[in-house]
């Protein structure tokens, strides 16, 4: 028989609504079938190099994350400040290619009149998706845009901690914690503290990167 702390050891069983929510992440329906989800999950030690590279960011260019992408600031002070308190948040991160346009449906959606002069200038001039500079596919957008909202729907009937973070999947879409996707988006999970992610902790006191 054993005794345990209730509210530690709803921190330590994060792993377990991850999986969960990954289910559903999966099991989310598409319109077009042809969407290759990907994800991973971040979380103890693999948190430091998120933290590392917004801290070198900042080093490099004073006042850029702060000052130019604040919503990256707070987030990473949140991740930074839940450590630092003896948390450890767990970071869903789901991500997919919407550069590949292979339905044939030639739509127009993208911007471009024809899958095949999408595909033709994303080779020669694309960037990174949505997540930087286009184009993308409006299909394979939207489809892994239902899978993403399935999983935050999860996370809701599951009362875990959350938010979803276009911050924290960029930085691990840079780091290559999930390969061949030009989209990355990241659900953190915990700490069990009420609305941690939206009272934002890293506002509350003067704090530097």
């Amino acid at each position: 028989m054993a005794l345990y702390t209730g509210k530690e050891f709803s921190d330590e069983r994060l792993l377990d609504a991850a999986g969960h929510i990954l289910h559903a992440y999966y099991r989310a329906p598409e319109t077009c079938g042809r969407l290759d989800k990907k994800a991973v999950i971040v979380t103890g030690d693999e948190l430091l190099p998120i933290l590392e590279l917004v801290e070198k960011t900042e080093e490099k260019i004073p006042n850029s994350v702060k000052e130019l992408f604040f919503p990256l600031y707070v987030d990473h002070m949140c991740i930074k400040i839940a450590l630092e308190e003896g948390y450890n948040p767990v970071l869903v991160t789901m991500g997919a290619d919407y550069a590949k346009a292979d339905l044939g449906w030639d739509c127009g959606a993208c911007g471009f009149p024809t899958c095949k002069e999408f595909l033709r200038f994303n080779k020669d001039e694309g960037g990174m998706g949505s997540m930087a500079s286009g184009p993308a596919c409006a299909w394979k957008v939207h489809d892994h845009g239902i899978a993403v909202d399935y999983a935050c729907a999860a996370a809701h009937e599951l009362n875990v901690e959350n938010r979803i973070l276009s911050t924290a999947g960029l930085v691990s879409l840079l780091l290559g914690y999930i390969d061949n996707v030009s989209a990355c988006w990241s659900l953190a999970l915990g700490p069990q503290k009420e609305v941690w992610w939206y009272s934002r902790p890293s506002l509350k006191k003067p704090c530097a990167v």
